[in-house]
């Protein structure tokens, strides 16, 4: 609960964050009004922010973010940062669903997986970090083909030289759109099935998650659990991506 956390550290937090939404400077006065401090006791958790470069201020007295808060958020913001955030996500999936997770980006008409997370059970289906797999048979690469209009879709898998149904795929693709997830039953693997909904950064596909089961183990209450723990992760990872101005990448291209 809120009640049980530290207050001076809860006090500088919610100053960062007033110093963070005010871009063109804040005011001891102004930062008193916004957090219910006094300015007594803002001051000094302020001079010491500005003594260690997390803030600093102009001749008017006017406060805005210090470079080190730019550091901060430049570490935590690279590539590896956001996947070691996904992961541990990911890794919570496991431990209540207890069937693999999986992460994939769209390369082309293909899915690329940057990261699995295995469960312990003893009959689970085996994947590697590095495969690819046709986009149109993925639940992965359903769900983030989905993003793209009815004529990408046509311009990227027409020219392909597989023999792709185009009907079926664009129907799949409206099933994304109408439920929010992508499924794959049995098409790349005849007994298993998977589930997967896209990770969006300010509507921008980033990539998607997927659980995979055996398919004898796909009771109706185990899609609903799987559902909704990806529903759930999807809102927590898009919070994080979407508090990001920046761009993210989590795989070079």
């Amino acid at each position: 609960m809120r009640e049980e956390l530290h207050r001076p550290t809860i006090r500088v937090l919610e100053i960062l964050e007033c110093l963070a939404d005010k871009k063109e400077g804040i005011t001891l006065t102004e930062l008193s009004t916004i957090t219910g401090y006094s300015k007594s006791t803002i001051f000094p958790i302020i001079k010491t922010l500005v003594e260690y470069n997390y803030a600093k201020s102009d001749d008017s007295l006017r406060y805005t973010l210090g470079f080190r808060a730019c550091v901060l958020a430049s570490a935590f913001t690279n590539s590896s940062q956001w996947l070691s955030l996904i992961h541990q996500e990911m890794q919570q999936i496991v431990d209540n669903c207890e069937e693999v997770c999986q992460l994939g980006v769209l390369d082309g008409d293909h899915v690329l997986y940057i990261d699995k997370v295995q469960s312990k059970r003893t009959v689970q289906l085996i994947s590697y970090i590095g495969k690819r797999l046709p986009a149109e048979k993925t639940a992965l690469g359903k769900t983030l083909i989905a993003n793209l209009s009815d004529a990408e879709i046509l311009k990227i898998f027409s020219s392909s030289q597989k023999n792709i149904n185009i009907n079926k795929l664009l129907n799949g693709v409206r099933f994304v759109k109408e439920h929010g997830y992508a499924i794959d039953d049995r098409e790349v693997n005849e007994e298993t099935k998977c589930y997967a909904v896209a990770l969006y950064q300010h509507n921008k596909p980033i990539a998607a998650l997927s659980v995979s089961l055996p398919f004898f183990r796909d009771t109706p209450e185990t899609n609903q659990k799987i559902l909704q723990q990806l529903f759930e992760t999807k809102k927590q990872i898009e919070t994080a991506f979407n508090a990001y101005t920046g761009t993210i990448e989590l795989v070079s291209r």
